[in-house]
């Protein structure tokens, strides 16, 4: 009986002792699987990235500076700057010049000699006189000795403000002068229009009584 026993005793320990190398070789392969499987994903995340694809990442982060260079502003000075540049007149032919025809009239009331310069565009089109002041014309009165008795410029001063004078075909522009306290004889009295265009201009002899 005691034999019997011991066998059994003896068996129920192999019994015991294969179920636990079972066991534990079970839990080495389960081990030894989550160690392959972390370090498979280090070597994922340690994967280098191909040359192509940082240089498409280098050129996507620098295209919008030279986005913000290509639309930004022009810093260069607009055209046509009156500042910077001169105003130059229109050509203008002889055949223009000829259609444009200044005349002066006068009337003698006492001592008091009125005169009206007149500038007529006889163009089929119309004609723009530009001024550097407010001064649009000019005169001059010499007596029959050639002395200059009165002048427009030093009777008066045109404020310093350019402007201009458009004509339409046919029309004309009229200037009214008054002249006082002339002594009797023979004068000549000399207008002329001040335009940056072309300066027509026209003289008159008149008598004073």
């Amino acid at each position: 009986m005691v034999k019997k026993l011991n066998l059994l005793f003896l068996a129920l320990l192999l019994v015991t002792g294969c179920s636990n190398d079972k066991e534990n070789a079970n839990r080495e392969m389960e081990a030894n699987t989550q160690t392959q499987s972390s370090d498979q994903l280090k070597s994922d995340d340690k994967t280098e990235i191909p040359e192509t694809m940082s240089q498409s990442s280098d050129e996507e982060m620098s295209s919008p500076k030279e986005q913000t260079a290509t639309n930004s502003p022009s810093k260069s000075p607009p055209p046509n700057d009156k500042g910077n540049s001169k105003w130059q007149p229109p050509v203008i032919t002889d055949a223009d010049t000829k259609k444009i025809t200044p005349s002066i009239t006068y009337k003698q009331e006492g001592k008091k000699v009125h005169f009206t310069f007149n500038v007529r565009n006889n163009l089929d089109h119309l004609f723009t006189f530009h001024f550097d002041t407010a001064q649009q014309y000019d005169y001059i009165i010499k007596d029959q000795n050639g002395n200059v008795i009165q002048t427009y410029l030093k009777e008066t001063k045109a404020p310093n403000l350019p402007g201009e004078q458009p004509v339409k075909p046919g029309g004309s522009i009229s200037y009214e002068v008054q002249v006082e306290n002339l002594p009797p004889g023979s004068y000549l009295i000399s207008f002329v229009l001040t335009a940056k265009e072309f300066q027509p201009k026209m003289a008159l002899e008149f008598v004073v009584d």
